[in-house]
């Protein structure tokens, strides 16, 4: 994706050259850039060049032109899609951080034997990891899982640590 990248910036300074902003040929270079970067899962930039995109088209062809509603309405999906994306990654980067420092928490009251609030900690960090991830397995839930089995462990509690340990092996399988 990179040399596709290249190539596609090198085609978009030659149309801004030879035809200027406003032409379709430019919004196709940038529509096309806009597919590379999310390919990518570079959400942020792909919906920069499909802003750009589609803002030239509308001001070459218009709002109400109806020679290009079907790529009009196309190019607006992939606006959005792209919006949404990248608003889910933010989202995700928020609660990976909120996740990291929870389980931060919970490692430290371990050290400190403190273990009915690192559990509580790895409760909480669970219910965020379900949250994102839903029922699908997932590594960071099996995890999860096996950490708050540990800290029924730590308490005695081994029935309950082996349950917890035994999901988060179901979920690894």
């Amino acid at each position: 994706y990179p040399e596709a990248l290249k190539h596609f910036q090198r085609g978009l300074r030659l149309r801004l050259g030879a035809l200027g902003e406003q032409h379709p040929d430019v919004a196709d270079s940038y529509h096309s850039m806009g597919e590379v970067y999310e390919y990518q899962v570079k959400y942020n930039e792909a919906l920069k060049a499909y802003k750009k995109s589609l803002k030239i088209r509308l001001a070459v062809y218009g709002q109400q032109s109806q020679l290009d509603i079907p790529t009009r309405d196309y190019y607006y999906k992939k606006t959005q899609e792209a919006y949404e994306k990248s608003l889910q990654m933010q989202q995700r980067a928020k609660m990976d951080k909120k996740l990291r420092s929870c389980d931060s928490k919970a490692e430290a009251c371990l050290k400190q034997q403190d273990y009915k609030q690192a559990q509580a900690h790895y409760e909480q960090s669970l219910e965020m990891w379900q949250k994102l991830y839903g029922t699908k397995p997932h590594a960071e839930v099996a995890k999860a899982l096996s950490n708050l089995g540990g800290a029924h462990k730590q308490q005695g509690n081994y029935h309950k640590a082996r349950a917890y340990y035994e999901r988060a092996l179901q979920m690894r399988l």
